[in-house]
């Protein structure tokens, strides 16, 4: 039996939520827009920069065809 399974056995309350254990609410993830900062790391640093690079590229190909 898994941790959660046991925690939910043990300490979920029905009336404390109004609802039973098959009726759990659906909640969104909200969509994160956290960045780190530039510096912190040199390898994440490289991989945006060379990502950043291609899209770049990719651009100028594609209105070059144009």
């Amino acid at each position: 039996m898994g941790t959660s399974k046991r925690l939910r056995e043990n300490f979920y309350s029905e009336e404390r939520d109004g609802h039973s254990n098959q009726e759990k609410p659906h909640r969104k993830k909200t969509p994160s827009t956290w960045t780190p900062k530039a510096g912190r790391d040199k390898w994440l640093d490289a991989y945006i920069k060379a990502v950043k690079d291609d899209i770049i590229k990719g651009l100028k190909e594609g209105l070059s065809s144009i």
